[in-house]
């Protein structure tokens, strides 16, 4: 047990973008902490796709936290940067973090990383979403800084159901 608590330590994190060999463990990591059960209604759906999808297009946005060579955390976004925009905006899709590692600041560490990279990429707005009964994703993204939430609807129309 002594083992499993030292390599929980903060100071034996590192963060770094995925490379080719992290996909499989961010995948399996994601499907056991964003289930249908927990979010019956999330709009975005967790798959293998969409990991590769994020680390083909947006891999410098992207970050892992490894602890003895095991992925125990990840953030996935990406930058906004259309031709007419105004300005550049950076959108933090998925933050998850191993329910082992969770309460250890791994969450703050992998966001003070993207974080970095967006301003160093000059973006000048970051854009987050969360359910509106996910006090917990709340708490955490109003502590690293975002603010203003605003109500956004997302209706759902399940096509299994009989009329």
């Amino acid at each position: 047990m002594a083992a499993k608590n030292d390599a929980a330590r903060p100071n034996r994190i590192t963060i770094r973008n995925p490379n080719i060999d992290d996909l499989a463990p961010v995948f399996h990591l994601g499907e056991k902490i964003f289930t249908y059960r927990m979010s019956p209604t999330l709009y975005r759906t967790w798959d293998e796709f969409e990991v590769v999808e994020f680390f083909l297009s947006s891999q410098e946005c992207c970050f892992v936290a490894e602890s003895d060579e095991e992925i125990v955390g990840f953030l996935l976004g990406y930058i906004i940067d259309r031709k007419n925009a105004t300005r550049k905006v950076g959108y933090l899709t998925w933050i998850g973090v191993d329910p082992d590692f969770e309460s250890k600041g791994l969450a703050g560490k992998l966001f003070a990383k993207f974080r970095r990279v967006m301003h160093e990429n000059e973006v000048e707005l970051l854009l987050v979403d969360t359910e509106a009964n996910n006090h917990r994703a709340l708490n955490f993204f109003q502590r690293v800084g975002f603010k203003s939430p605003r109500d956004h609807l997302y209706l759902t129309l399940k096509m299994d159901e009989e009329e």
